[in-house]
């Protein structure tokens, strides 16, 4: 498995494991007490880690949480390709996430969309983010509140226009 699909793997992971520790805490009575047990627990005992087989180990997991960042987008989304052609005009969503602060963004779609993955994103002086290879039909853009996506290549079309939503 080559490191940029291992990297990848590792990002589904943590926020795959980070979800089911929001669902597991938030439904068993006190949650800081659980959770702080549960932590120390875990932590100590490598074979209960479930990403083990990919090599994550709890501290990388920890590492990458600290160094993620994610914004999540309400809007209109729509993906067009030979055999699919999906719109949602009213509430789709669209996340922009970055791991380790590095260059490479992962933008994923409701509505069965598929994700753009390891887009090289650039920050401009306005303090928008964009992406580095853009052209007008290759154009992925946040700015303030706002991101707009209207991204082709090989074939198939990915748009939106969304506002942050908390």
């Amino acid at each position: 498995m080559n490191r940029q699909m291992k990297n990848y793997f590792k990002a589904v992971a943590l926020i795959l494991v980070s979800g089911m520790g929001i669902v597991s805490c938030g439904s068993m009575g006190d949650a800081s007490s659980t959770a702080s047990t549960n932590s120390k627990d875990i932590t100590k005992d490598e074979s209960k880690n479930p990403l083990r087989f990919l090599g994550i180990t709890w501290d990388d997991m920890a590492k990458m949480g600290e160094k993620m960042d994610a914004d999540q987008f309400l809007g209109k989304v729509s993906f067009k390709s030979s055999d699919k052609n999906i719109v949602n005009d009213k509430d789709g969503t669209v996340e922009i996430l970055n791991i380790m602060k590095g260059p490479n963004y992962y933008i994923t779609f409701s509505d069965k969309i598929p994700s753009l993955v390891e887009i090289k994103m650039i920050r401009q002086e306005d303090g928008s983010l964009i992406n580095k290879d853009a052209t007008e039909t290759k154009m992925i853009k946040v700015q303030g509140k706002k991101i707009h996506i209207n991204y082709t290549e090989d074939g198939k079309t990915w748009k939106a226009d969304a506002e942050i939503y908390y």
